[in-house]
């Protein structure tokens, strides 16, 4: 019984994997198809570069192959072994065999006579060995699925390689977000700065910090925008400008100018060089000393000279430390008045003032360095999308031009078109007349020889005159450029007639065998064999430069070798 049920495990086994077969087609070709829909997608918008393209595509179709695939195990995962006996009973004709062995055997079926059970389980087994389950369950591709698999494989080979019009726009967007992650690390940067600096309150840092992790935060946030990369700048720039004090750098700037104008002084050439390089602390300990030269008590020149100078820096700041201003000229009044204890202490007090200033100097140029990371950040984001742009709209422009030469290559092949179909139809206008052997030629040879002598033209104007009017009273025909070959005109083996055309006073010499006719001032006379070798000559070359369309070349040789006078002798 065991046997039995082996062969019917074996049997499901080959049934699913016929269904899976199947559905791996299927499920191939559905998963190639959302690739596909993917890829067309991906030319129409900036989603997914091409190698990812790749990826997604294989992903989609690996994915949903293996996914058909396991349907007929998902499906059939709770049917039991008696349910596919009797599937398999109806299936291969054995007439309800397997089942009624395996409900025999599973007391579905009960009997009480052993031999009977016995004997319908060997019957079974020996009825299912006699099939030949490979034949009863082949493994069949199917074909219609290969090939709707395969049909979509290539359509969505060929269209991912082709170039992608977005792929510009996702390296251009890649560039951008490098150039966005750099900055956010040189925030953090200046953030760090930030915290670790002496010089800014809590206050200030708290804001200044909320400011950088606002404009981080924008800056990190996937897909960003340059315009909303820039603004998230520029409303950090905006708060950092609120924390800023612009009367610090205006009283650092009036303490210069008041540094620089201090006139050369043993006792102040110190001082004004710290207040001329802007640094108010060494400025602070200046003032502290100058109360006393080396040690020693001023003199009064000292102190006059020492007093007026002190006037000069009040003076000079003024407008931006009134308060600083006034202790100074405090403190000269009382160096004038030499009460030095209380001259010292005014500019104790201006140095404490002057060392407040420092700090907020300090502070200011935290703030600067701050505002300068910003700014960088501002400018690296612009210039990375400005250069997006520009290499955009380059390759707009280089399309436009691919397109537009294009058309006027298609312009110019149809302008070829036509001048070859104008000349072949000149050729097939050309007439053939018998006349006096003389040869009317309206074709481009004719106006090239023309062009050569002014003589032959004369001589060729008088045979067409003569031509015509023998062919008033003789019949003729025209090469149409049909496939009837040209008509050679009967040999003639005199020299021809000869046209005597007017002379310069304008009198016709008339020729008693040609019509009169007004010509040139000149007489000419036009002998065949003559004019015939010429325009041989102009055919032949003609030919050779390939000014004669390809099909009407065997004409054109036809109808000169025709003419040629010693063919008929």
């Amino acid at each position: 019984m065991d046997e039995l049920l082996e062969l019917i495990h074996g049997w499901t086994s080959r049934v699913r994997l016929q269904k899976g077969l199947h559905w791996l087609f299927l499920g191939l070709a559905c998963g190639l198809a959302i690739a596909l829909i993917i890829t067309f997608a991906a030319r129409l918008f900036p989603i997914l570069s091409t190698p990812a393209l790749v990826v997604v595509s294989v992903g989609c179709a690996l994915s949903s192959a293996l996914a058909a695939f396991s349907i007929p195990w998902i499906i059939t995962a709770r049917t039991s072994s008696i349910k596919w006996a009797r599937e398999f009973d109806q299936q291969f004709y054995l007439k309800e065999r397997l089942s009624t062995a395996l409900e025999l055997r599973e007391g579905i079926v009960t009997t009480q006579y052993e031999p009977l059970r016995r004997l319908q389980q060997e019957d079974a087994a020996q009825a299912a060995l006699k099939l030949d389950i490979n034949e009863l369950v082949p493994l069949q591709l199917p074909t219609r699925y290969v090939l709707l698999a395969i049909a979509i494989a290539l359509v969505l080979a060929a269209i991912t390689a082709l170039p992608n019009p977005q792929q510009q726009v996702l390296a251009n967007r890649a560039q951008i977000q490098k150039v966005i992650d750099k900055q956010i690390q040189q925030l953090e940067s200046a953030k760090q700065l930030v915290q670790q600096s002496q010089s800014l309150t809590d206050a200030q840092k708290t804001q200044i910090e909320q400011a950088l992790n606002n404009a981080q935060k924008t800056l990190g946030e996937p897909d960003t925008s340059p315009e909303k990369a820039l603004a998230a700048i520029h409303d950090a720039q905006s708060k950092l400008d609120n924390l800023s004090d612009p009367s610090t750098q205006n009283q650092v700037s009036d303490l210069q100018r008041a540094g620089q104008s201090l006139a050369p002084d043993q006792l102040t050439n110190p001082l004004a060089n710290a207040l001329e390089n802007g640094n108010p602390a060494q400025a602070a300990s200046q003032l502290r000393d100058l109360p006393q030269n080396n040690g020693q008590p001023l003199t009064n020149s000292q102190r006059q000279r020492l007093a007026n100078q002190l006037d000069q820096i009040a003076q000079n700041i003024q407008n931006s430390n009134k308060v600083a201003a006034s202790q100074l000229q405090q403190a000269a009044q009382q160096m004038r008045d030499m009460q030095d204890a209380a001259a010292q202490k005014s500019l104790n007090q201006v140095a404490d003032e002057l060392n407040q200033l420092a700090q907020k100097q300090t502070s200011q140029q935290q703030l600067t360095n701050t505002q300068a990371s910003l700014e960088n950040t501002l400018q690296s984001i612009t210039e990375a999308d400005q250069n997006a742009k520009a290499q955009s709209e380059r390759l707009a422009q280089d399309s436009a031009s691919q397109q537009s030469m294009s058309g006027q290559n298609g312009t110019a092949g149809q302008q070829d078109l036509q001048n070859q179909s104008g000349t072949s139809q000149g050729l097939q206008g050309q007439k053939v007349q018998p006349g006096n052997q003389q040869i009317n030629a309206n074709g481009g040879q004719a106006s090239q020889a023309n062009q050569q002598s002014n003589n032959a033209s004369a001589q060729q104007s008088g045979a067409v005159q003569n031509s015509n009017s023998m062919a008033t009273s003789s019949q003729h025909h025209e090469d149409v450029g049909s496939d009837s070959s040209v008509m050679a005109p009967q040999r003639i083996n005199n020299a021809g007639q000869n046209v005597v055309l007017p002379d310069d006073t304008g009198q016709n010499v008339t020729n008693v065998n040609a019509p009169t006719n007004p010509g040139i001032s000149n007489q000419a006379t036009v002998p065949y064999q003559q004019v015939y070798a010429q325009y041989a000559r102009t055919a032949d070359e003609a030919l050779q430069n390939g000014q004669i369309p390809a099909a009407l070349q065997d004409y054109v040789r036809n109808y000169f070798s025709s003419l040629d006078p010693q063919h008929g002798q």
